[in-house]
């Protein structure tokens, strides 16, 4: 969160004159202005459908997530050239599912993508970015188990 009020006392601009209210209210709503327009730059995360294929569009949002019943074959569409795509993968709460069929297009550093978590209700992270000359999603990080 942005503290206008903050940045201009460290920059040695500040009004501590109690008649200074106009300036304290601008100064707030500047500050609420650019918190919104943050916080609206932050795409939700996008809910997935769970199925024997799981087609994911990242146009649609760079981060998805899915709860998987199964062990399912994933399809990757629609990233831009260096998008960052984050996946996470939840297991339902029977759990077990640690096979999914990645996307050819899916790299992983030694040709290997870690395999999700098999824990019942728990979550895998896979972190990814999207390059378009390779047309590859090369996997950046998998975080497993939370």
């Amino acid at each position: 969160m942005v503290n206008l009020s903050s940045l201009l006392k460290d920059c040695g601009i500040s009004c501590n004159n109690p008649t200074c209210t106009e300036w304290n209210s601008g100064i707030q709503a500047i500050e609420d202005a650019i918190n919104t327009a943050v916080q609206s730059q932050i795409p939700p995360i996008f809910p997935l459908t769970d199925g024997a294929t799981i087609n994911v569009d990242w146009s649609k949002s760079p981060t998805q997530r899915v709860i998987i019943a199964g062990n399912r074959t994933f399809a990757f569409t629609g990233a831009k050239s260096g998008q960052r795509c984050h996946l996470i993968l939840v297991q339902n709460g029977v759990g077990g599912f640690t096979s999914p069929t990645w996307p050819a297009s899916m790299r992983g550093s030694g040709g290997s993508i870690t395999a999700p978590t098999g824990t019942a209700n728990k979550t895998t992270h896979y972190v990814m970015v999207y390059d378009d000359i390779a047309g590859k999603y090369d996997v950046l990080s998998v975080t497993t188990n939370l």
